[in-house]
């Protein structure tokens, strides 16, 4: 199964769960870039700009054609309750192009809902499946855990390493 894995990460916890993901799948990855959102006073400022919706994301161009995979796991962090902004512009430029996919996010907090939703909105379509990462279940390791978990369910049964 061809799959793609497309995240946006400005600390770097995003990436985390993107590179396991990428090594469970042996997938392509897809770093959507978002120049100034950087970490830094100007970066957050930025960040906080775009999350409000005062300001647009500039995004760079996808490397990657999403209709070439079997699957996408989109990856975001999320800011103000809903996927980050880099997230919902590369999905508006390319959710035509969109086969299976599945969401994962990261949070502070616990609150995934809305994020899942604006990514299924954009998408078109219900998501595979998703997983939400909280900061308190990362930090405690659970995340390894919860992504083989979340890899297992988006396999093919005959490819399932647990039964």
């Amino acid at each position: 199964m061809r799959t793609l894995v497309v995240y946006y990460s400005r600390t770097g916890t995003t990436e985390r769960i993107a590179r396991m993901l990428a090594a469970e799948f042996g997938a392509d990855m897809e770093r959507i870039r978002c120049p100034g959102c950087g970490p830094g006073g100007r970066g957050l400022l930025r960040t906080i700009l775009i999350a409000l919706g005062l300001i647009e994301p500039p995004i760079s161009s996808a490397a990657y054609d999403p209709s070439a995979y079997d699957l996408v796991l989109v990856g975001t962090p999320v800011w103000a309750w809903s996927a980050a902004a880099p997230v919902r512009l590369w999905l508006r430029r390319e959710a035509r192009n969109l086969p299976e996919y599945a969401i994962f996010a990261t949070a502070g907090g616990s609150s995934f809902r809305r994020a899942f939703a604006a990514i299924e909105t954009l998408a078109g379509k219900p998501p595979r499946a998703t997983l939400g990462l909280s900061a308190e279940a990362i930090c405690s390791g659970r995340d390894h855990l919860a992504t083989l978990r979340f890899s297992e369910a988006l396999r093919p049964a005959h490819q399932r390493l647990f039964a």
